[in-house]
């Protein structure tokens, strides 16, 4: 294993998805809808939908990344989820992989705020390296030890590395 590079086991999803499912039960929070970032929140929001069994229709994807440019501008570029009104007044669940800078879960909290405030909407990443008061509607397992390291998921293709 390289040092710069932790690779998570599936049972360490596991585990987490476990703690992430318990909590929204604990919680009474069973969403009507769940929005995947994609790519690395396909594969948890997919087993959430299943373990909080979320209809399959309900399941939404959304693009999100960012890049930086030749002059190093950061972007944030969303695509795919625009119609807010199908989750107005609704229980949403956004699902991710993982938290690093934390631009891409504020990003999406401000468009919520904007489009459809009376939604109640919840996070759930599987790694969150920000800390904990970040953000207060995060569920989320709690890897300290993977601050500063490249965290490699196992549906992630390695093959090439």
């Amino acid at each position: 294993m390289s040092k710069d590079k932790i690779y998570l086991s599936w049972q360490d999803i596991e585990n987490q998805l476990d703690r992430i499912s318990n909590k929204l039960i604990t919680d009474n929070f069973i969403p009507d809808y769940i929005i995947a970032i994609s790519r690395g929140g396909l594969v948890p929001g997919v087993i959430l939908s299943h373990r909080l069994l979320v209809i399959r229709q309900n399941f939404l994807t959304w693009n999100i990344y960012s890049y930086t440019t030749e002059n190093k501008q950061e972007i944030i570029k969303a695509d795919t989820f625009n119609n807010f009104s199908l989750v107005e007044n609704k229980k949403v669940l956004v699902v991710d992989d993982i938290i690093d800078s934390g631009k891409t879960i504020k990003y999406i909290k401000g468009l919520f705020n904007l489009w459809s405030s009376s939604s109640d909407i919840r996070f759930a990443v599987l790694v969150n390296k920000l800390p904990t008061y970040f953000i207060s509607d995060i569920v989320t397992g709690s890897y300290k030890e993977l601050d500063n390291k490249w965290i490699v998921f196992p549906w992630e293709n390695n093959k090439n590395e």
